[in-house]
């Protein structure tokens, strides 16, 4: 009933947000930008994406190993794709969430670990993109909105740095696990998955140095890509912002939807876009048509993870009559 409730919730913010932003577009002029696009840099931004998508499996590839998983990068890769195919109509929580997990864990039947890595990378995630987002707010001269979003990155990035000491700290693990103990109407089964999960998550505090700055170093890659991308989509229907501009802009647009409040950050997307661009003069019509393709490059990640889950499905599907004639 809560995830009913809640899923019904982000629905009717996503699109409550729509409905009153659609009182103020001009919606003739949005298909104006789309039908005069420039083709060439969509191509690219989508193509460079891509790469985005295998570099991202790399690095859990890493993080995965160090939880003694058996996944390849390419089940990874494919991983990566499937999880964007139902997001297209699931939930992040869903999507990102129980379906990457479940097939993280799947190979080795090692729930906790997967979950350990999967936290683990979304916080590294997290704290570059507020590291890329404050270092480019600060290079870039025109970032005069006002001085309190430079401060609300800093300040997020400290959260993240006090999360880091407590949530992969070993010790503090097993002072968590002293008191669960202590607690008599906790059942045994709900102690033991706390305590693997925390075992798991304290393995990323002895991370090698190596291996950490290889995350830390595909992670930044994988951020200046996703620039690019941003900036070239931007250039593509004439939005001309500078790059170390786009640059910290992009970090807030992702950090908000990443917030649970909506599907698929439908409505806030398209509100922090008009927000901040329009900071800079740029049209609604201009930051609406951007949205649109954010989705576009969405939709065709969703495309290919669905092509990888029928053919997997039609794999599977001529395993089984062969398992049959061997009985």
């Amino acid at each position: 009933m809560k995830k009913s409730i809640s899923l019904a919730l982000r629905f009717a913010v996503s699109f409550g947000i729509l409905i009153y932003l659609l009182r103020f577009i001009p919606i003739h002029q949005v298909m104006e930008t789309i039908g005069s696009v420039k083709v060439s840099f969509v191509v690219v931004s989508i193509l460079l994406t891509q790469i985005m998508t295998y570099i991202s499996a790399v690095k859990s590839k890493i993080l995965t190993d160090e939880q003694n998983m058996s996944l390849t990068v390419g089940k990874i890769f494919e991983i990566n794709y499937i999880t964007q195919f139902y997001g297209l109509f699931l939930p992040e929580v869903i999507s990102s969430g129980l379906i990457r997990w479940h097939r993280f864990s799947a190979p080795d039947r090692k729930p906790a670990e997967a979950l350990a890595s999967m936290i683990f990378c979304r916080f590294i995630e997290i704290t570059m993109l507020l590291v890329l987002g404050l270092m480019f707010w600060i290079l870039d001269e025109s970032s005069g909105l006002n001085d309190s979003l430079g401060i609300i990155l800093a300040m997020l990035l400290f959260v993240c740095i006090v999360i880091y000491y407590f949530a992969f700290n070993h010790k503090i693990s097993l002072l968590i696990l002293n008191k669960l103990n202590k607690i008599s109407f906790l059942p045994k089964q709900i102690i033991e998955k706390i305590q693997k999960l925390l075992m798991a998550t304290s393995k990323y505090q002895s991370l090698k140095k190596s291996s950490l700055s290889k995350v830390i170093g595909l992670n930044i890659v994988k951020d200046m890509i996703s620039i690019i991308t941003f900036y070239l989509f931007a250039r593509s229907v004439n939005i001309n912002v500078e790059f170390v501009s786009i640059a910290w802009i992009r970090s807030y647009i992702q950090i908000i939807t990443l917030l649970p409040i909506s599907i698929s950050g439908i409505g806030i997307q398209e509100g922090t876009l008009i927000f901040f661009l329009g900071s800079f003069g740029i049209s609604t019509a201009s930051a609406v048509a951007l949205s649109l393709l954010f989705y576009l490059r969405t939709l065709i990640g969703g495309a290919i993870g669905g092509l990888i889950q029928v053919a997997d499905l039609l794999i599977s599907n001529r395993k089984k009559p062969e398992v049959n004639k061997v009985i």
